[in-house]
């Protein structure tokens, strides 16, 4: 591939990336009636990790007494919830208490979070870390819990979803070490899919950029734990990094996703059984764009799809691929496609043949 080519398609990749994250966040924003119909319409994830045990059931137990704090002020003033909202607020001020603590923790507090009892769940995990997340629908994106998991000694980070729009995202790393190379090899084959790399040398397994909750159906982190936990896995080791999808310097590009040199991994995702055409889909647009051969008989298999959407989207994809075996193989299917797919592959080659 020459230069400009590898430069195009690589900011054609880049462009997907980007739309992919458009379109996910789109598909998880709930309905203007949904909002108008509930004040609770926010969801969050905020993670505490801490040196030790003792460290964080202490931060555990201060963050519960928090909630009671703040739960107990609504129960004596049940007035202080329905006489502000109205139907076109998607936030009000914070509560007195919320105040109160923000004051003493010195952060900023700017919305109300917790306006009822039994919204959050708090739990320890893995030893060091303080897992708060909503049960059902909240007011706020947890905010500014991560501040106080930071001012409680550790370190705080929000996976959130503010009235359907999602706007903190936290990726992990894992590693583990399962009891034999067998063991890990059956966790690899399962837990392998599209949006969840995992790699393995001998018994020790990688987990490798993977969102800390469900972005997509996707494994979350306190899923997959428990299952490795089940499955006699020792020395779960992990790091996470965060993103504001609000901030002025968030970069899409800087969120996982694959490239050229992840191929190999593609192509196995693909082939697995049974087909995942979601995933095949989203792999397909990604091997036309990346341009390597080697992902031309993937592309093939489009033109068969049990979606008639996604045969056009093969033959787009393979003659991106701009190689004399991609338009080899579209003539070679020409046979055995169904009629309409048969004239969509005619109509492509005779404008692809134009052009060049």
């Amino acid at each position: 591939m020459r230069g400009s080519e590898t430069s195009d398609a690589l900011t054609s990749t880049t462009n997907l990336l980007k739309q992919k994250i458009i379109e996910d966040l789109a598909a998880m924003r709930i309905s203007i009636w949904q909002q108008f119909s509930s004040n609770h319409s926010s969801s969050f994830t905020v993670i505490g990790e801490f040196a030790t045990r003792a460290d964080a059931e202490r931060a555990a137990d201060e963050v519960r007494a928090i909630l009671k704090r703040i739960e107990d002020w609504y129960t004596e003033h049940p007035d202080g919830i329905e006489g502000v909202w109205s139907p076109w607020d998607w936030g009000q001020e914070p509560s007195p208490p919320e105040l109160e603590l923000a004051a003493q923790y010195q952060i900023q507090w700017e919305d109300e979070v917790i306006d009822s009892p039994d919204i959050t769940n708090i739990r320890i995990v893995l030893d060091r870390l303080v897992i708060m997340e909503t049960v059902r629908q909240a007011d706020g994106g947890g905010q500014p819990f991560d501040q106080i998991m930071e001012r409680l000694g550790g370190k705080g980070y929000i996976f959130s979803n503010i009235v359907g729009e999602q706007r903190g995202l936290v990726i992990f790393d894992l590693t583990c070490t399962a009891p034999d190379e067998t063991t890990a090899q059956q966790i690899r084959d399962k837990h392998l899919a599209f949006n969840q790399r995992v790699r393995r040398d001998g018994a020790k397994l990688f987990f490798d950029r993977w969102y800390f909750d469900d972005m997509d159906g996707e494994l979350s982190f306190l899923e997959l734990v428990q299952r490795l936990q089940m499955s006699n896995c020792a020395d779960i080791t992990y790091t996470f990094t965060q993103f504001d999808l609000e901030s002025d310097n968030f970069d899409a590009a800087q969120l996982p996703h694959y490239g050229r040199n992840d191929i190999d991994e593609l192509l196995e995702v693909f082939s697995k059984r049974p087909p995942d055409w979601f995933n095949r889909r989203e792999i397909a647009y990604i091997l036309g764009d990346i341009g390597d051969p080697r992902g031309i008989p993937a592309l093939v298999e489009m033109l068969y799809a049990y979606d008639p959407l996604d045969r056009p989207l093969g033959i787009r994809q393979l003659l991106r691929i701009n190689d004399p075996s991609a338009v080899q193989a579209l003539r070679d299917a020409l046979p055995t496609v169904d009629k309409t797919t048969r004239q969509l592959i005619e109509d492509a080659l005779a404008k692809f043949n134009e052009g060049n």
